[in-house]
Parts: C-alpha cells; sequence; structure tokens
C-alpha cells in the first residue's frame, strides 16, 4: 500500500473532505486524472496496483466542500513503482511441469507431458 499525507495550509473551514487523485504519468490541473480516492483526513491509504512493469505514478490531493464542488490541481508529487511479473525471475519466465499421476494397479506412475508414463 501507499500512504499518502499532505499538510493543509489556508483556509479550509469549508472542506468536508478530501479526494486524492494518482496515475501514470503526470497531469495538469485542466486533465487531473478519474482515479481518486476520498477521505476526511489529510491522510488516506492506497492499495498500489498490481500491474507488472515499472512506471511513475503522480498524485495530488484536492478538497472538496459539503456540496460536492472540488478543486483542480496539478501533479503534486511522485512515486516510482516497479513490479515484476508473477512466474518471472531476473527478466526470464519460469514453467514448472508438475506430472500428473495416473494410478493402475494400486502404484503410481507419473505421467510426461507428452503423455508418455514413466
Amino acid at each position: 500500500t501507499w500512504i499518502v499525507d499532505w499538510d493543509a495550509t489556508g483556509e479550509t473551514y469549508d472542506v468536508a473532505s478530501w479526494n486524492v487523485c494518482y496515475q501514470r504519468g503526470t497531469f495538469n490541473t485542466a486533465n487531473m486524472p478519474d482515479t481518486c480516492v476520498s477521505t476526511t483526513t489529510t491522510d488516506v491509504v492506497i492499495d498500489k496496483p498490481k500491474a507488472a512493469g515499472t512506471y511513475t505514478y503522480y498524485f495530488t490531493a484536492v478538497p472538496v466542500d459539503a456540496l460536492g464542488n472540488t478543486a483542480a490541481a496539478a501533479a503534486l508529487n511522485s512515486i516510482d513503482y516497479q513490479r515484476d511479473a508473477d512466474g518471472v525471475v531476473d527478466g526470464q519466465q519460469i514453467n514448472i511441469s508438475v506430472p500428473a499421476h495416473n494410478k493402475s494397479d494400486g502404484g503410481v506412475n507419473l505421467v510426461r507431458t507428452d503423455g508418455i508414463v514413466r
């Protein structure tokens, strides 16, 4: 998870909540992302994505008033994200064959992936 927190400064008497918005790649005020998490405090926990790859995620926090009006802001901070694909080590795919079992006469025979019984 990511823990995002910030200091609210200035006039905040009419702030009912905050939207923390984020995306891969930077953004400006006119192009804020749709991916947002709402909180009534000045911190929020966001689940990291599960996508494999290396990306930079950008974040901003904007106030929301009691009527649902929200401000807009450009990206204010970023974090580098890296996750390997499941089953990949050092860029190499790992395939683990699990042998199937056939029972005949009470014994267990291992069946290779080409169907030949050992």
